[in-house]
Formats: C-alpha cells, structure tokens, sequence
C-alpha cells in the first residue's frame, strides 16, 4: 500500500473506527517531529547500530546466527504509525536524506522481526516523538505500558495498518529512537495473551542489543 494512501486512511479515522470525529480531531502523526537531515556516512551510522543489535541476537542464540535482512533502507518519522515498508535501497550514495534507518528480518521461528532508529536534531524533538509514538491514540486495538527491559523503554500492542497485530518497544537514548517490532505467524489483528507476551520478551531481548541499552544482561531464550 503506498504511503500516501497509508497516510490518507489514518487521517480519515478508518483505523480507530471513529468515523468523522476521528476525523476531526488531530493524531499523532500529525503532530510528530521529522527526523533530521543527514548524508550518507551518518545513514551509515545508524545502519550498523541495528547490525549491532541484530549480532548480539544471534550470538545469544545459536539457532538464528546468520540472519540475512530482506529488507532495509532510509525511513521517515511516519513509519511508526505506517508501517511502510524500507524497501531494499540500503544506504543511499548521497545525502542528504532522513534520517531514519529499518531493517527486517525473518527469525529461525519465522517471526517478522523489524528493527528502526530514528535520529532528531534535539533530545527535545526525540523525546516528543518517542511520547507520541508509543501512544494508542488513533490506533486500532492498542493498549501501551512501561516495559521492564531495556531501562525507561515502552512496549504497545496494535494492531498495525495491515491488520496484523504487532508488539513494538521503544526506547530513547539522547536524540535517537529505536524501536524493535514483531509480527508473529499466523496471527491476526486479535492475538491471545500468551503470544502477546512472547512478542513483548522478544522484542525486549533483542533491543537489549542495541547501544547504550543498558540492560543488566540479556534474555537468551527469545
């Protein structure tokens, strides 16, 4: 689905289900921060701080080492509410461009494992943004709470524009933004709690990995 589209259907309150009076009053989206502009070598910061991640995943279980991404690519700000998809541009050979990096990969359970990294021009714009995020308005089905791991990060469930419920985390360190996300297999927009969880411990130990996480150590068996 193309963005634009995407982007159309949200601000019509199609997603929550509100009719006009979604309509009429104003989202998240519409309110966040644009990451910054960048060129290329800082795109290619951020791209190894998600290969990061990912290697701490594998080299804590054994089973996933080698995880190839099948997709990846420079993002917008928006991506948190849209889903869109990276596409396969990689890092771009010229600048400047936003400043937001994603990468996906299928786990050795054939979880739909996503990483992002939203870089902001101030820890001010980061913070309104990661607060916005990780809100459940004018989202479907979606419930928010503080997580446990990493320190200070938020998981929210949703359902996402593709009616596929997903389990994110979030979490802010200085004036960039991850988020790490799973859609499992064959669920859909209704998920029982225990897969619930599951995702919520997956996507937990994975951001374990990213910099400046912080976590005391890492949760091996997700």
């Amino acid at each position: 689905m193309a963005l634009a589209i995407v982007v159309g259907v949200w601000r019509l309150g199609v997603f929550d289900g509100g009719g006009g009076a979604a309509a009429a009053r104003r989202c998240p989206i519409d309110e966040a921060p644009q990451v910054a502009s960048v060129g290329p070598a800082r795109i290619a910061g951020l791209q190894r701080e998600l290969v990061r991640m990912i290697g701490v995943r594998e080299a804590l279980v054994p089973q996933e080492r080698g995880l190839v991404p099948y997709e990846q690519g420079v993002i917008g700000s928006e991506a948190a509410w849209t889903d869109e998809e990276p596409g396969n541009g990689g890092v771009p050979a010229r600048g400047p461009q936003p400043a937001g990096f994603e990468m996906r990969w299928w786990t050795a359970g054939r979880d739909d494992l996503v990483g992002d990294v939203f870089l902001f021009e101030s820890e001010a714009q980061a913070q309104k943004f990661f607060d916005l995020a990780t809100s459940s308005e004018c989202r479907t089905k979606a419930v928010g709470q503080s997580a446990s791991v990493p320190a200070g990060s938020r998981n929210l469930e949703w359902s996402n524009p593709f009616s596929y419920a997903q389990q994110d985390v979030y979490l802010r360190r200085g004036r960039r933004v991850y988020r790490v996300s799973v859609v499992q297999p064959g669920v859909g927009s209704d998920v029982p709690v225990p897969v619930g969880l599951y995702g919520f411990r997956l996507v937990g130990a994975v951001a374990c990995g990213l910099p400046l996480a912080g976590c005391a150590q890492h949760q091996a068996a997700y």
